[in-house]
């Protein structure tokens, strides 16, 4: 199945619309992996980024997949934010978490909780200064 997902993925390099939903297929099938060995949480996170580094080419297709096109304002669900952001805060990687929040934010990307990525970023970094304080001490 992985290798399946990962031709696709491939296979759709020159539209980076069809490529964000086909590394949505690939993430989602490592995210349900994840626990069971680092392989799988190892290839997430590079899934992740490689779909939140395509997000600036997905968004001018996704507005321009319609006609008339969507709205600037109008931004889908990118999952590969929430996970990621999920990832790096278990293995500790909290300043990489506050890097995917801040990227979220600055595209305006929504994770669908009640704080959204604002709330997520604020606990990061609150939690983080007081973990760099106890480190300190």
């Amino acid at each position: 199945m992985e290798q399946e997902l990962i031709k696709h993925v491939e296979a759709c390099i020159a539209d980076p619309y069809k490529q964000h939903f086909a590394y949505n297929q690939l993430i989602r099938y490592y995210y349900g992996l994840r626990n069971e060995d680092s392989y799988y949480m190892n290839r997430l996170i590079v899934a992740c980024e490689n779909d939140i580094e395509l997000f600036p080419q997905f968004i001018v297709a996704f507005r321009n997949s319609v006609n008339p096109p969507y709205p600037e304002t109008l931004i889908p669900s990118i999952p590969s934010f929430r996970y990621l952001c999920r990832v790096y805060e278990k293995i500790g990687m909290i300043d990489q978490a506050i890097r995917i929040c801040e990227l979220a934010i600055k595209y305006g990307v929504d994770d669908n909780t009640k704080g959204g990525f604002e709330g997520r970023l604020d606990r990061l970094k609150k939690n983080n200064s007081s973990r760099l304080t106890r480190d300190s001490s």
